[in-house]
């Protein structure tokens, strides 16, 4: 049966040697969200600013719209970038 079987200690666990939750952890957290209301506002507010930068650059609209959705492209491709960056330097 399973419960007659000898019982191994596992060993492979190391212990923590900081606070789960200290200041710093918050504080990135804070950082973190901050940075992803501002990108995703300025990103979703651009239907506002539309408008102005057809009357002020006098160009069609799909000529300026590549404006607004090469901020799309870059925030997507920078977080992969960072992911990689991440992963190279064993920071996650």
């Amino acid at each position: 049966m399973v419960a007659d079987l000898p019982m191994k200690k596992c060993t492979c666990m190391k212990k923590q040697t900081h606070p789960a939750d200290s200041l710093w952890s918050w504080l990135v957290l804070l950082c973190a969200f901050l940075s992803h209301v501002i990108i995703t506002g300025s990103i979703a507010s651009f239907g506002v600013f539309f408008p102005a930068l057809l009357a002020e650059f006098k160009q069609d609209k799909a000529i300026t719209g590549t404006n607004g959705t090469s901020w799309i492209a870059i925030a997507s491709l920078s977080f992969h970038a960072l992911l990689m960056f991440s992963n190279a330097w064993h920071l996650g």
